[in-house]
């Protein structure tokens, strides 16, 4: 039975992402029109990681089964996850929250914005980390 420490890094990720965030101060201080202009990239933003996770599967599942991978499993998960990344990464987005901000409301998005990319830098540090010790 093949286990892979990466997709369980790569499924406690995707739950603390979609669960545990709790609404920032700067998010609760937002003007009606920052809102509605949050909920947009919002949802854009969540399109986005939606296509290129999906995308992802296909590759990954036509690199499973045209090679003969050692853990095919481990594998479809590393690159889902990997192809993800980078499509959210390269993908145009229309307009930055950040852009629509007071001078005095920057300071706590830049917090915001810093813990998030904190916690994806963590999270895919273990996953590579797990995905190499089990190569």
């Amino acid at each position: 039975m093949e286990t892979c420490a990466f997709s369980g890094i790569i499924a406690v990720y995707f739950a603390v992402s979609a669960f545990a965030a709790k609404p920032s101060k700067s998010l609760l201080n937002l003007s009606d029109g920052q809102k509605q202009i949050y909920e947009m990239v919002k949802e854009e933003r969540l399109f986005i990681f939606s296509v290129g996770t999906l995308l992802g599967a296909i590759v990954s599942f036509l690199v499973v089964t045209w090679t003969k991978l050692q853990y095919p499993k481990c594998a479809f998960f590393s690159l889902t996850y990997l192809f993800s990344v980078l499509f959210y990464t390269v993908a145009p987005k229309s307009t930055y929250m950040y852009d629509h901000l007071q001078d005095s409301q920057k300071k706590d998005w830049i917090q915001v914005y810093n813990k998030m990319k904190i916690t994806n830098a963590m999270f895919s540090t273990l996953a590579v980390a797990a995905l190499i010790i089990r190569i």
